[in-house]
């Protein structure tokens, strides 16, 4: 799809909600719409929003990577190495007139063309030299990017013709032409040091200085030193004598790195037009221009600095080997909006604002539990991570807007709040539905049994934003994955098994799918009446009832989706890939003159184990945002492959 087309029409969002009696096309073999008209906006034919809009999307692609290595001298050595990345897309999607966005629009066609260009120059000088027992090895680095990005977009819409579509965007009545290009460079220079004595003592020290085009005037560079130290024990007579360890080693890290994460001109005033106003007495509107944003010369490279210590040992002369760390990162001067007052006449700013931290463990053991004709490798790991918002530079909490979709969830329902995880979701919580037990308590709210019920944090019989509160996290309690490979004889069989546990998505699909009157879910067969009351969805309550109750509502949130109940635990485990091979044994091989021949099969994402209603729980972040990675957008779930494949050698 493209950033362009709205939410409204997206069939994956909208399948679930077609009403299994409703039909797909009508007796004159048109598509059915719902309710034989627009009805709800975003319950358009799913059929037509799948294979109606023609889509040609078109990429070529070239990679050039080439170096060149100088032995100037016994142990220094010049390699140069230069790379080129080169994009060029042309993309066109058009929707007719079968299609929601083809009648809001009287068709609708969109054209973009891009080109990407990425340049790439590393010069690494390298001197090695080994003493007795000492050996060094230093590395000095002058290393060079620049990468350009240029597009074009034309969005054109009422069409005298529809058949004629994209290929035709002269003629369309009303036409846009966007266009935007930037460029971006990145200077690089790193000096390090790597000294091991006796094979059994590690030390490594760094230090570089980047400098990127996107930061302001007064702080284009960032300054990242790293050191590191390890020590091999299993090297040392006293451990080797216990004839316990294959391999036992120490390790301790600490570094600096930074990130540039920001998109060019944004340290920049930049101008924009649309402010249109009358001038010298006129009352036709004239064409104004206006500061899109302040600029911030002072903006500076984000960093973070992370301290880890690990064990590596084997065991069973290899057969069982361990790694096992503990880190801590402390991320500074994070690149974000601030939010500024008013009266400046600006929304926000880039800046550097506040710091988090991120710790953990992560934890992984392999080895060959069989060995022999029936052989068995496997190898499993387990990290986890906890996260903290330090500071704020001032501010309480800073909110992500979410504004696709439709639904008054376009406030801000995660925020970074000081003192907080990451990925905290905000919202109220729902507690069900009112009971006829509970009538007295649900009327100092206005509210009557089979209403939904929300919960009063602060004690006031008011629902407002004062009740607002954490409702989930999007950050797993911790992370695994288990490969393991299998062989006999000429065969083998591999599979990955990957998996979460304890984070929440926000399934914002739902909303729509659970909504009376609009929704086809079934549990919506499940609302509360006065014979079944042991549900949590409401009930339908019409507006005759209401006023015949004279309650005054005491909820102001009844239009706010941020609920706890489209909150859902996302845990899964999934066999993520299998592969089953076969060799063909060497002595065919050799008869009929190749050198192998393996056929295979295998599937991804075959099996997936999971509590989560939606598509996916393995859902990609919404808007390619991090702050929201735990909002299902009806993002487009992963697909299951499968393969049957042949490898042959001469």
């Amino acid at each position: 799809g493209s950033a362009d087309i709205s939410f409204l029409g997206n069939a994956v969002n909208v399948a679930p909600r077609w009403a299994p009696t409703e039909p797909v096309f009508d007796e004159n073999g048109n598509y059915w719409a719902h309710r034989q008209g627009y009805g709800p906006s975003d319950t358009w034919n799913p059929l037509a929003s799948a294979v109606e809009p023609k889509i040609d999307n078109n990429l070529i692609r070239n990679n050039l990577n080439a170096y060149l290595n100088f032995k100037i001298l016994p142990g220094l050595s010049l390699k140069l190495t230069g790379g080129a990345n080169i994009d060029n897309n042309n993309n066109q999607i058009y929707h007719n007139l079968k299609t929601l966005e083809g009648r809001q629009n009287t068709g609708l066609g969109i054209s973009t063309e891009n080109t990407f260009r990425r340049f790439q120059n590393s010069n690494i000088l390298t001197y090695d030299k080994e003493i007795n027992k000492h050996r060094f090895t230093i590395t000095a680095v002058a290393e060079q990017q620049f990468s350009k990005f240029k597009f074009t977009t034309i969005r054109a819409s009422k069409f005298t013709v529809d058949a004629t579509g994209a290929s035709d965007l002269g003629g369309a009545e009303d036409r846009i032409l966007t266009s935007d290009e930037n460029e971006r460079v990145l200077n690089s220079y790193l000096g390090r040091m790597n000294y091991v004595f006796n094979d059994k003592y590690l030390v490594t020290a760094s230090y570089r200085a980047d400098g990127s085009s996107v930061f302001g005037g007064n702080n284009k560079w960032g300054y990242f030193p790293s050191a590191s130290v390890a020590w091999r024990a299993s090297q040392e007579d006293f451990i080797s004598d216990l004839g316990i360890f294959s391999e036992l080693k120490f390790r301790a890290s600490w570094g600096i790195t930074g990130n540039q994460a920001i998109t060019p001109y944004q340290t920049l005033a930049r101008i924009s037009s649309g402010a249109n106003y009358p001038y010298n007495g006129s009352e036709e509107t004239d064409l104004g221009f206006f500061i899109l944003n302040p600029q911030n010369p002072d903006l500076k490279w984000e960093s973070t600095a992370q301290t880890d210590v690990g064990i590596d040992f084997g065991l069973f002369n290899g057969r069982l080997n361990v790694t096992a760390d503990y880190y801590r990162k402390k991320t500074t001067d994070l690149l974000m909006q601030r939010g500024l007052p008013g009266y400046t006449g600006f929304g926000s700013i880039i800046d550097n604002i506040g710091s988090i931290e991120n710790k953990g463990f992560e934890f992984s053991i392999s080895g060959d539990p069989m060995i022999g004709r029936l052989r068995w490798n496997s190898s499993f790991n387990i990290s986890t991570n906890k996260n903290k918002v330090l500071e704020l530079g001032g501010q309480d909490r800073i909110g992500y807007r979410t504004t696709k979709g439709g639904y008054s969830v376009n406030t801000p329902f995660m925020y970074l709040v000081e003192g907080e995880p990451f990925g905290q979701i905000y919202g109220y919580t729902y507690e069900g539905v009112w009971g006829t037990d509970k009538a007295n308590e649900a009327a100092l709210y206005g509210r009557l049994p089979g209403d939904a019920r929300f919960r009063d944090l602060n004690g006031d019989t008011l629902i407002n934003n004062k009740d607002l509160g954490v409702i989930g996290n999007s950050f797993p309690d911790f992370i695994f994955g288990w490969s393991n490979r299998f062989s006999y004889g000429d065969f083998d069989l591999t599979f990955l098994i990957q998996g979460s546990q304890g984070n929440d998505l926000f399934n914002m699909g739902r909303i729509g799918l659970e909504s009376p009157g609009e929704g086809s879910s079934a549990r919506l067969l499940d609302r509360w009446t006065p014979d079944n009351q042991d549900t949590d969805v409401p009930a339908f309550i019409d507006e005759r009832t209401r006023e015949e109750a004279n309650l005054t509502s005491r909820v102001s949130i009844n239009n706010d989706q941020r609920l706890s109940r489209w909150v859902e635990d996302a845990s899964y485990i999934r066999l993520k890939n299998i592969m089953l091979g076969y060799n063909l044994p060497a002595s065919v091989t050799r008869r009929i003159n190749i050198k192998n021949l393996r056929v295979f099969v295998s599937a991804t994402n075959l099996v997936t184990i999971t509590d989560y209603t939606g598509y996916d729980p393995e859902t990609s972040a919404y808007n390619g945002n991090d702050a929201q990675i735990g909002v299902d957008f009806s993002n487009y779930p992963q697909s299951k492959y499968y393969n049957v494949g042949l490898n042959l050698s001469f």
